[in-house]
């Protein structure tokens, strides 16, 4: 599943290979357009390919993109705010950011490298809230757990695209923590039958890799996050 190709300062940069068909439609994706919007269960290894393919970008002396830029909705955690956390940058961003922070340590090969990326601001981790009235050029942007983005949100955020930008916008539509209309279910619906402006990737119960039990498990719920709760 592993593919070594550059080395970082105490490591080697661990990249990942498709393992699915949609995994590979995904990466196809991501490196055809501009924008690329991703939608599936938990397990399908959205975050982690999308992540994968950012550092690729990074380190290669050939492509643009010399920034990486991690951005979620904050709807979970609204009531609290970074400088209200003691410790380092790093320290701050863990809770907000575990998954991701997971995730790269584990591409990255060294925790060391994924410290100094970010405190000097090669990688980027911040609130979609804080994203008004930037361009994202010459980077990638990865927005992720957009289902709890609304529809606001989701227009303002696709519309941060700028030069030599690799947008990457995923989430489950399943698992939205707002009530009423959600921004990812949205640029689904406006724009699925649009593959002039952006690339679009449904992953299934199939492409789930964490663990066999979850697809099962998810099939047998039917959850379908907050707007299904008064049918439970």
């Amino acid at each position: 599943m592993r593919e070594v190709q550059h080395r970082t300062t105490n490591g080697r940069l661990n990249l990942i290979k498709p393992k699915t068909i949609n995994q590979k439609s995904y990466v196809d994706s991501i490196n055809e357009y501009d924008i690329t919007i991703c939608s599936g269960p938990s397990g399908t290894g959205k975050s982690l390919v999308a992540l994968s393919t950012a550092l690729k970008f990074f380190f290669d002396p050939d492509k643009p993109q010399k920034k990486i830029f991690v951005t979620r909705p904050m709807i979970a955690t609204a009531q609290r705010d970074f400088p209200f956390i003691k410790g380092s940058l790093y320290e701050k961003l863990v809770p907000y950011f575990a998954p991701i922070l997971s995730n790269l340590e584990d591409l990255l090969g060294s925790k060391q490298d994924l410290i100094k990326m970010i405190e000097n601001e090669t990688i980027v981790l911040q609130a979609i809230e804080l994203a008004r009235g930037t361009t994202f050029k010459n980077c990638s942007l990865i927005i992720t757990e957009s289902q709890n983005m609304t529809i606001a949100q989701s227009v303002m955020a696709i519309t941060r695209l700028g030069e030599n930008c690799k947008m990457i916008i995923e989430g489950d539509t399943d698992q939205k923590d707002l009530r009423g209309p959600d921004g990812l279910t949205y640029l689904i619906n406006k724009l699925h039958d649009r593959n002039d402006l952006c690339g679009m990737v449904h992953m299934g119960v199939q492409d789930i890799l964490r663990h066999p039990l979850i697809g099962q498990i998810l099939e047998q719920l039917d959850y379908k996050g907050l707007a299904g709760d008064d049918k439970l």
